[in-house]
């Protein structure tokens, strides 16, 4: 696996490396750190302070050429070996370590690390899966000083129709160092032998830099090991945390190997999309100093969201809190609408109403008669702060009727309320063209929070595209539909395009600084992992037919967007995605991007030795300057600085609105790290939605709420697994209490 790098950040709890790891014939590279005893950083989901960056494979590859270039050779291979083996003293149970080391510079760390561990008195083998005579330079020499320290070393046959050797019978834990983050297609031959080995053994995983087999730009894992902690090098890779990868890592820390994590003065400019490297104030000036590489996406932490809570004054008022409507609960379906209002009353909506589809729906829920229940024609939607539709909607003509009624009184409100599409409501607009073009043309603050499936709906492409790179697929909504979005599985992803900001609640009176706050983020941060899915996701790898609904959806032609992320938190980050191209059936966007230097779906950059996944959808190289037509009636926007439009498809910062008005960025793509299996039943999703409804009537900006709803709708899970009822039989509803908890934290500006 390759090295990586990056400097412990000040406020996290950094590990040690022990005196023993220092006891080497090498001369110690630590010693040329500026904190050498920063070994690691545990990447904590609830870091009130940071939002980590993730770095995609390019942007990795030109960390370590930097780092390679400035010290002197085998340094940072010594540095990782050290760390890890100081790592695996801390975590693994005692008794022999097995380092199985590949045939690339991943197992020369490995190898690295069992000697330290050999020099410090513990038990340990090293095996190598390639051929001695055949390793690069760095790597050589790791095998070279095993041997010489008397690390008992063994090198694999390499004839694939012999059987692999069993495990030592005393081995306690194995080091994975057998492939690194170059791998761009499934591992096949020996390599997902050994991956079926490792992962039958039943012997805790400790991963080098990445889980063998796993990629690091997408998460896309089939075969990879299942570890039970990673240490990642230089800095975290977004594959790390959605898709296979929260299965395959397990706990994640991370190892700068004395180099600045995350790379100092960092871009705050936004790249236009011929840009082949970022650049910000300091270096722009410079061409002899090119900038850092930037963040494709950050992970979904409090300090991105937290500055944003809605703060209480005692005088406050139930009006300071908005009012929320939920628009579903169709025939057989009214439970849905239910689970959703219920969710916003905890996290502290001020009124909240249900607008029923049904002609039997309840008149009154007796559970919270707080609830105001009417048929859905008899709803207010003009008075209300916020909506969420499509909860139970179903997907018949009285559902798209509804929708198109809930449009046109929003339009005609006179402070239009933000809009939750969720469900059937986005199954209703995949399958109506017309519809959609509306709401993408109405200029809305949306937020959109497909599953897998309902995210292919929406693409006009299969389930199985949208998986194999998620963060692309969620950045080609959000520019398709200039809204945020929210795609739900394993390490959720939310993206949003430029936006305006929101209309503004009524002024509350002034509230003493109990509400936590962000020292380095007013922009909220990624949403990495798994509230709902419905459906479970198609493995990246597997085909998957088109949905019913795919030919009759909102006709797009081929899109490729490369949009950059603004910085949040201590990482002042540019994000790249970009978008797979998706059938002509949906909404109609075609915008040409450069792919950047560090786009997580690009095909792999000339200047990066490993690429990205291959079977990521591949972004197009066009032209630096395309406009982005989006649906009939809809004006163009453009992809590049400078240029008008409301959608800000990869433009840079300083495009203009419609009306000419100057637009923010996109926010950053996250990643969240909240939340199990236990969210894996039928109505989380529903409560989503409700929470999300919920802090965007009472005044969050779309991309912030989102981050949030997410983030707290995770954290309540994991709050159920960890008091030992779950993951198994969680209902939704027992999420209520926990997420009303977790909210009360953050604005008390306490742990959650």
């Amino acid at each position: 696996m390759n090295t990586t790098s990056a400097s412990a950040a000040s406020s996290a709890t950094p590990g040690t490396v022990s005196a023993s790891a220092h006891a080497t014939s090498v001369p110690d590279p630590l010693a040329t750190s500026a904190s050498p005893s920063q070994a690691w950083i545990p990447l904590d989901p609830a870091h009130p302070h940071t939002s980590t960056p993730l770095y995609d494979v390019a942007a990795i590859r030109a960390i370590e050429r930097a780092g390679l270039d400035s010290l002197p050779p085998f340094t940072l291979m010594a540095r990782a070996g050290a760390a890890a083996a100081d790592w695996v003293a801390r975590h693994a149970p005692a008794g022999k370590v097995l380092c199985l080391a590949g045939s690339g510079n991943n197992g020369g760390d490995a190898l690295v690390a069992a000697t330290r561990l050999h020099q410090s008195g513990r038990r340990v083998e090293a095996w190598l899966t390639g051929v001695p005579d055949k390793l690069p330079a760095d790597a050589a020499r790791a095998w070279a000083e095993a041997r010489a320290a008397g690390v008992p070393v063994l090198a694999m046959p390499q004839d694939e129709s012999a059987a692999l050797p069993p495990w030592p019978a005393d081995c306690t834990a194995i080091l994975d160092g057998l492939l690194g983050i170059g791998l761009n297609r499934p591992a096949q031959g020996q390599a997902a032998r050994w991956i079926a080995h490792i992962n039958a053994s039943g012997i805790p995983v400790f991963a080098l830099d990445i889980p063998s087999g796993l990629f690091a730009d997408t998460g896309a894992g089939q075969p990879a090991v299942r570890a039970q902690r990673t240490l990642t090098f230089l800095a975290a890779k977004p594959g790390l945390l959605t898709l296979d990868g929260r299965d395959c890592a397990g706990e994640i820390d991370i190892a700068p190997l004395g180099l600045p994590y995350p790379p100092a003065d960092a871009p705050v400019q936004w790249a236009s999309p011929s840009a082949s490297t970022l650049t910000s104030p300091s270096t722009a000036q410079s061409s002899a100093q090119p900038a850092p590489p930037a963040p494709v996406a950050i992970v979904n932490q409090p300090a991105g969201f937290a500055a944003s809570l809605p703060a209480r004054a005692h005088a406050a008022n139930k009006g300071h809190f908005g009012q929320l409507a939920v628009i579903g609960g169709n025939v057989g379906m009214t439970g849905a609408p239910l689970l959703g209002a219920r969710a916003a009353l905890y996290l502290g909506a001020g009124r909240v109403h249900i607008g029923f589809l049904a002609d039997n729906a309840p008149a009154a829920d007796l559970v919270h008669p707080e609830l105001m229940l009417h048929p859905v024609a008899r709803v207010a939607i003009g008075a209300m702060s916020a909506l969420v539709a499509g909860p139970g909607m179903g997907t018949g003509t009285d559902s798209a009727a509804a929708l198109e009624t809930l449009l046109d009184a929003s339009l005609a409100a006179g402070t239009p309320p933000a809009l939750v599409l969720d469900a059937d409501a986005l199954n209703v607009l995949a399958a109506d063209a017309a519809l959609a073009a509306r709401f993408i043309a109405s200029g809305l603050g949306m937020v959109l929070t497909p599953h897998p499936l309902e995210a292919a709906r929406l693409l006009g492409t299969h389930v199985a595209e949208v998986q194999r790179d998620r963060l692309a697929s969620a950045r080609t909504l959000a520019t398709r539909w200039r809204a945020v979005v929210v795609l739900k599985g394993s390490g959720t992803i939310v993206a949003g395009p430029c936006m305006p900001s929101m209309p503004s609640m009524p002024s509350m009176p002034s509230a003493p600084s109990t509400s936590p706050t962000s020292p380095t983020s007013p922009t909220p941060p990624t949403s990495p992992t798994s509230p709902t899915s419905p459906t479970s996701p198609t493995s990246p790898t597997s085909p998957t037919s088109p949905t019913s609904s795919a030919s009759s959806a909102p006709s797009a032609s081929s899109a490729s967007s490369a949009s950059s992320a603004s910085s949040a938190s201590s990482a002042s980050s540019a994000s790249s995605a970009s978008s797979a191209s998706s059938a002509s059936s949906a909404p109609s966007a075609s915008s040409a991007s450069s792919a950047s230097s560090a786009s997580s779906a690009s095909s792999a950059s000339s200047a990066s030795s490993a690429s990205s996944a291959s079977s990521a959808p591949s972004a197009s190289s066009a032209s630096s300057a395309s406009v982005v037509s989006v649906v009939p009636g809809v004006s163009g926007v453009s992809g590049v600085s400078g240029a008008s439009g409301a959608s800000g498809a990869s433009g840079a910062s300083g495009a203009s609105s419609a009306s000419g008005a100057s637009l923010p960025p996109p926010p950053p793509l996250t990643i969240n790290p909240t939340g199990n299996p236990a969210l894996a039943t039928a109505g989380t999703g529903d409560v989503l939605a409700g929470m999300t409804g919920a802090l965007l009537a009472q005044g969050m900006p779309p991309h912030a709420a989102a981050c949030a709803a997410v983030w707290i709708h995770g954290r309540a899970a994991d709050a159920f697994v960890s008091a030992g009822q779950g993951p198994a039989g969680m209902t939704a509803s027992e999420l209520y209490g926990p997420a009303r908890q977790i909210l009360n934290a953050l604005l008390r500006g306490e742990p959650a």
